[in-house]
């Protein structure tokens, strides 16, 4: 008797599949240079870049006013990822929350394995392995098992667009208001 296997395999649409090759050779063109040629990887803990060329800010079409004239639970997306928003290790920009204590913002990186989690009405959700925030960031699932950090979010000057500065990490209950 003839021993049948069968495996399943997995349709990568075209255009993801492009955009994923083509982020994943950019991560390794920016990372090489970044570390001086030597091809290593970067330190871990680093906050993600805001847009390129070591900017440690990123910036947002939205202003002071109007995020809080949005209804709480508001999070929205902010940064460039490298094209693939679930390859590991490429950073994911950031979300830009609003809730009943004023304006705040975090890593778009699950802590996991770096994915880009979608924006719920009520949580954040990872599509590579299942884990979930809430709306501030918080595990609620696993297997992630840290929080997403939170950065400092100010105006670029007074009545202006905001910025998220990923370079100063604050806490999690920090608030523009």
């Amino acid at each position: 008797m003839e021993d049948t296997k069968t495996s399943e395999v997995a349709v990568l649409d075209r255009r993801i599949f492009c955009a994923c090759a083509m982020g994943t050779l950019g991560a390794l063109s920016l990372g090489s240079l970044a570390c001086g040629g030597s091809g290593g990887g970067g330190d871990p803990t680093a906050p993600p870049p805001g847009g390129g060329g070591g900017a440690t800010t990123v910036a947002t079409t939205e202003s002071k006013t109007s995020m809080l004239a949005m209804p709480d639970g508001t999070v929205m997306h902010y940064g460039a990822n490298a094209g693939c928003p679930n390859a590991v290790g490429t950073p994911q920009g950031v979300f830009l929350g609003k809730d009943a204590n004023g304006i705040y913002a975090m890593d778009a990186s699950c802590t996991h394995l770096g994915g880009l989690p979608t924006v719920g009405a009520s949580a954040l959700t990872c599509p590579c392995h299942g884990s979930k925030y809430d709306l501030n960031g918080v595990v609620t699932q696993g297997p992630a098992t840290g929080n997403l950090k939170h950065y400092l979010v100010q105006e670029v000057t007074a009545g202006g667009m905001l910025e998220v500065v990923t370079s100063s990490v604050v806490a999690a209950s920090t608030r523009l208001m």
